[in-house]
């Protein structure tokens, strides 16, 4: 009985902690309906652009500037996702339903 009162402050701090990272993780990722028009702008930009390696940077820092997102915010989010698989379908399936309904638009 004593040892587990002796560890109580550890068990709380440590319960702590996991409770925090996993609400910063999840505060910081961009939402879902924002971070599916910030990926396939991001797509489509670089679909359109020269496959040059600075050119691809310059276009993704134009669309993160458009859409007021850190290069450090689409890191996390990027982040957030693959720490789930499944969240990663989700979303795919998403961004690829907004892509083909703005190629369907733009005939």
């Amino acid at each position: 009985m004593n040892d587990l009162r002796k560890k109580t402050p550890f068990l709380f701090f440590v319960l702590f902690v996991v409770i925090f990272a996993a609400s910063c993780d999840k505060e910081e990722a961009i939402p879902e309906d924002e971070f599916v028009v910030v990926f396939t702008d991001l797509i489509i930009a670089n679909d359109t652009a020269d496959f040059n390696k600075t050119n691809r940077l310059e276009v993704k820092k134009a669309v993160l500037k458009k859409h007021n997102i850190t290069e450090e915010q689409y890191k996390r989010t990027l982040d957030f996702y693959n720490k789930d698989p499944e969240k990663w379908k989700e979303f795919f399936d998403r961004a690829v339903t907004r892509a083909e309904s703005l190629m369907n638009s733009s005939k």
